[in-house]
């Protein structure tokens, strides 16, 4: 998902995304058998749907063969285990993959902030400080130790409250090479 917010800080947007997914689940849990279903039909029309050109069947089979996956029939393989699910299926996934609580939820957020907007927020040592936690630590402890004084300030963009208290980050997993990491993940090569 890529959400750009000329006015909201990157930190608001993120909180909402939060907020809807938190919310969504409720929703998720009232769907009913026939809801489900024409979900589930109309996923299925899409994605068996005819090619319109040429162009279009040949961009989908260089795609398998770029992301080194090999598998031409994944399409019909996903309709058919799409036949299968049910909304406790959903509401399971759900609960494991995307909760807040979930142990093996996984995000990534890349939150990028302008270099006038920092230094005129957080000072300009502050602004490049963030920036540089950002992309090596990603936490609250790796913005104030790089902030040194202005830490405070830097760690509010990186993961402190308002109210002084500091939200717990989950450790950063730095992926050095992808396709080993994609062939490690148990979904592969689905991704």
């Amino acid at each position: 998902v890529v959400v750009v917010s000329a006015r909201f800080p990157p930190a608001h947007v993120d909180a909402r995304i939060e907020a809807f997914l938190a919310a969504y689940r409720d929703k998720l849990a009232a769907f009913t058998p026939e809801e489900l279903a024409k979900h589930k039909a109309s996923l299925a029309s899409h994605k068996l749907a005819r090619d319109r050109a040429l162009g279009d069947e040949s961009i989908r089979h260089w795609d398998h063969i770029w992301n080194q996956r090999y598998d031409f029939l994944s399409r019909e393989a996903e309709v058919a285990a799409l036949e299968g699910i049910t909304v406790q299926d959903l509401v399971a996934w759900w609960d494991t993959y995307l909760a807040a609580a979930s142990p093996q939820r996984r995000k990534l957020g890349v939150h990028i902030y302008p270099t006038k907007q920092c230094d005129a927020a957080l000072g300009s040592t502050a602004g490049s400080a963030v920036a540089a936690a950002d992309g090596v630590e990603g936490s609250a402890a790796g913005a104030k130790e790089a902030a040194g004084a202005e830490g405070a300030a830097a760690a509010g963009a990186a993961g402190v409250s308002q109210q002084g208290q500091v939200q717990v980050q989950p450790p950063v997993e730095v992926v050095e090479d992808l396709d080993a990491w994609k062939a490690a993940c148990s979904c592969y090569p689905m991704l």
